[in-house]
């Protein structure tokens, strides 16, 4: 994650997909520090970190498949801190818009979902990993956090 990305993203609202949180969650070895720098400017107040409240469900699959409890306590203290991350609902008008991009763009339901939420939230940024995500986020620039 270079200085020029993180300065572009400076007083902005900035969507994080749910690949992200994996990748900090689990420590991922290729990713890991591409995402810290990400958690901190949020967690520093630099940048407003939005996502939808559809990351809480597919991040609490994994510990909850486990039986994982501190897990899933992990995942939830990453949006039970107001001045955190913003996990935000999927109203009617934002899963209308999610229709109308899988109907148009050809992306899975989930990901038309992440779209119209970063959409709605008026995100400068979506930061994601998923190219195909990245190929179709017309109007909101992507930064992907590609392995070295």
């Amino acid at each position: 994650m270079g200085a020029l990305t993180l300065a572009a993203m400076h007083g902005r609202r900035v969507y994080f997909d749910t690949n992200v949180f994996i990748y900090f969650l689990d420590r991922n070895e290729d990713y890991f520090d591409k995402c810290l720098p990400l958690f901190q400017a949020v967690e520093e107040g630099l940048m407003t970190g939005v996502t939808g409240e559809l990351t809480i469900a597919e991040l609490l699959v994994k510990p909850m498949s486990n039986n994982n409890i501190v897990g899933a306590e992990k995942v939830r203290a990453l949006f039970d801190d107001p001045g955190y991350f913003q996990a935000l609902p999927h109203d009617r008008g934002t899963l209308e818009l999610a229709a109308q991009i899988r109907a148009t763009q050809k992306l899975s339901m989930i990901d038309a979902i992440h779209l119209s939420t970063a959409i709605k939230a008026q995100c400068s940024h979506i930061i994601t990993n998923d190219e195909q995500l990245a190929l179709r986020a017309q109007g909101i620039e992507v930064v992907r956090l590609e392995s070295d």
